[in-house]
This record gives C-alpha cells, sequence and structure tokens, in this order.
C-alpha cells in the first residue's frame, strides 16, 4: 500500500515543490488501517487535494502530466462506491468531481487549433457534469478536520466557483459563434423567400441548451427564466426581427400594440441601429457587416412603419413625415403649456445635445429607444 501512495505521489507531482509538500502532510495526517472507510478517506482526499492543486497550478503542467493525472484521479474515484461513506462525506465528494470534470474540460482545449460542432460537445458535457456535481456540494459538514487535512474550504470553493464561471463564458462565446451562420441562413430564407424556419433557430439554439425566447410571436411578455448559458445579443436580435416580420403577416392572432411597441423599443435600443460598430447593450460577438447591411437604421425605420400602421402603435398624434409635428397641424402657429412656462423644469440644461438629430420626431425616437429598456 505504500509503495501504491508513492508512484501516486509521482506519478501526480507538480513541478512546485510546495505542491508535494501539501500531499505528503495530508498522507501523514490521515491515519491508514485497513478498513474500508479508512481507504476511501485516504482516497479521497489524495484525490481532492491533487485535482484541487492541479487546478491551481493548470496552466504550469505540461500536457504528458496532464494527460496522467486526469484518468488516474478519475479511477480512483470510482473505487470509492460505499453510500454511506459517499453521503457522510457529500461536499468534499462533489467537489473532487467538480475539480476532475472541470480540469478534463479545460484540457481538451489546451493547444487545440481547430474547433468543431462535435468537439464544442464533448466540452460541453464535461463542463456540465462540472456544474452538476459543484451545484450538488453542501456545508453542512464543513470545517472539520478531514476537510482540513484536504484543503477544503470556502476560500477553494470560491475559486472553482470563479473559475467554472469563466470557462462558462468562453464555451458560451463558441456555442454562439457556431450556431452564428444557421441563424443568418435562416435570416435569409424569411427575406428571401418569405419561410420562416423558427423551429430550425430553437434546434440550433437548443444545441448548447441557449435559452432562445419567441415572446413577440407567441404575443406575450419576455421570459426571465435563468439559464446557465445565455444567447448572444446579435442571435436575439436576429430572432427578434424575424418575429417582428412574421406577425406583420400572420393574421390569425391578434397581436398588443402594446406588446408590440414595447418589444420594439427594446429591441431597438438593444440594436442601436445609429451605429455602424456598436450594440446599445454589451455584447461578447461585435456588430458585423451583417448587421450593418442588413439591419440598419433604414431596414428598422421601414419595419417601424410597417408596425405602427398595422397595429396602431402610439399614444400620439401621427407623423408620418417624423418632422416632430404632428399631421394636419398648421406649424405656423406655435402653442404652449403653460404659455409660456417661466422657468425651465430641469435642473440641468445641455447645449448641442446629439447634433444629428434634426428634427423633434428624431428627438422623440432617440429617447423612447433609452427609455424603454430602462423601463
Amino acid at each position: 500500500m505504500q509503495s501504491k501512495h508513492i508512484s501516486f505521489l509521482k506519478l501526480t507531482q507538480p513541478l512546485e515543490t510546495k505542491i508535494l509538500r501539501g500531499i505528503i502532510c495530508i498522507l501523514a495526517i490521515i491515519p491508514f488501517n485497513t478498513t474500508s472507510a479508512s481507504k476511501d478517506s485516504l482516497n479521497l482526499a489524495q484525490c481532492y487535494a491533487n485535482l484541487s492543486l492541479t487546478n491551481t497550478y493548470f496552466d504550469t503542467l505540461p500536457n504528458k502530466r496532464l494527460a496522467k493525472i486526469i484518468p488516474y484521479t478519475a479511477r480512483e474515484l470510482g473505487k470509492i462506491t460505499d453510500t454511506n461513506f459517499i453521503k457522510s462525506n457529500a461536499a468534499l465528494y462533489n467537489m473532487a468531481f467538480a475539480h476532475m470534470h472541470f480540469i478534463k474540460a479545460k484540457f481538451m482545449f489546451k493547444n487545440k487549433t481547430h474547433v468543431t460542432r462535435a468537439f464544442l460537445f464533448q466540452r460541453k458535457a464535461e463542463l456540465d457534469s462540472a456544474l452538476f456535481y459543484f451545484n450538488k456540494k453542501t456545508y453542512s459538514d464543513e470545517g472539520n478536520e478531514y476537510h482540513t487535512f484536504a484543503g477544503f474550504n470556502v476560500e477553494t470553493s470560491t475559486s472553482l466557483s470563479s473559475s467554472l464561471g469563466e470557462l462558462k463564458d468562453t464555451l458560451t462565446l463558441y456555442f454562439n459563434k457556431d450556431i452564428y451562420p444557421n441563424f443568418q441562413r435562416i435570416f435569409y430564407a424569411a427575406k428571401n423567400e418569405g419561410r420562416y424556419y423558427f423551429d430550425s433557430l430553437k434546434y440550433y439554439a437548443g444545441l448548447y441548451n441557449l435559452p432562445l425566447d419567441l415572446f413577440i410571436k407567441e404575443n406575450r411578455n419576455r421570459s426571465n427564466e435563468h439559464k446557465e448559458y445565455n444567447l448572444s445579443l446579435p442571435l436575439d436580435l436576429i430572432s427578434q426581427f424575424l418575429q417582428f416580420t412574421f406577425i406583420l403577416k400572420n393574421k390569425s392572432v391578434i397581436y398588443s400594440p402594446i406588446l408590440v411597441e414595447s418589444a420594439f423599443f427594446n429591441f431597438l435600443g438593444a440594436l442601436n441601429p445609429e451605429s455602424d460598430t456598436a450594440f446599445g447593450l454589451y455584447s461578447d460577438i461585435p456588430k458585423d457587416e451583417f448587421f450593418r447591411k442588413e439591419l440598419n437604421e433604414e431596414v428598422c425605420d421601414e419595419l417601424y412603419k410597417k408596425l405602427k400602421e398595422q397595429f396602431n402603435l402610439g399614444r400620439y398624434p401621427r407623423d408620418t413625415d417624423a418632422d416632430g409635428v404632428p399631421d394636419g397641424v398648421d406649424r405656423h402657429n406655435k402653442y404652449y403649456f403653460p404659455i409660456p412656462a417661466r422657468f425651465p423644469s430641469s435642473k440641468y440644461a445641455i447645449n448641442h445635445f446629439a447634433p444629428k438629430l434634426k428634427t423633434m420626431g428624431q428627438v422623440d425616437k432617440y429617447i423612447r429607444t433609452r427609455f424603454y429598456p430602462a423601463g
């Protein structure tokens, strides 16, 4: 048994001497006897310590070393089958598996140059397993000596949580970039052929469990359901635009003007069509030529005109020429309320604010695209 432990240390030793010392301390403190529970205790503590330290020094370890550590610890953890032991040490047991799957997910991507959809599925499976075990952890028995020996505490848990979040963000970006061309293809099918493949949108988003909400098409408020992964803003905007154009053609449903108008100005604020380089909200995928060509300011103005006409949007008199003066009003007569106000109602005044806005209609549209998303 002693030689087995020594070979384990040689197999998994990082380059840093202090890592070896930490593992040796664990082996020295945990009492050794021949009972199954003691073997499981020693095995679990060893595996957790090595996985935790491997995670900490992951970037400094050569690939050959990592390629040996991962399968070895997987086999050793697989030897722990006592359900009573697992239940009584659930926190450390689950965290060890969380570390193992997280390291496997990171290692699969190390020095990878060509990323395929099949490869992303494999990485996602490992990350999902890591998140599953991490979310199962419990601190009901935290603070005992066994956890101290293994190096398990709130700080190490927080560190793993942060690492999982970073990897999840990285993977989410890859997921969205992978299906972005599919969303564009579905967009052009609707634009050029009048065919709407919303089931295909759901399918591609579902490949990576990305939440796609067809709330506009379904005539309801947007869902606030939390998901592990997020659909990137550009893909969500493509979906929303397709839904707006779809409801213009769908005569079988009576759509709520309030919901349509609110959704449109939220869409407009997020899209920020006035800019060729930036969206109105944070996006991990930058605005590209597709948006500059297909979802620009001219396209959005035309879309709003159609929505406004069909669903009678707006609480104000119509202003078809967008000059800030309602249709039918004599522009030579000026009206004030009160007659006129003695002082401005605002405390601060800004000169030359957004000078590219030439009419009151443009100012009204600009302000509404900021106010609607803000609630």
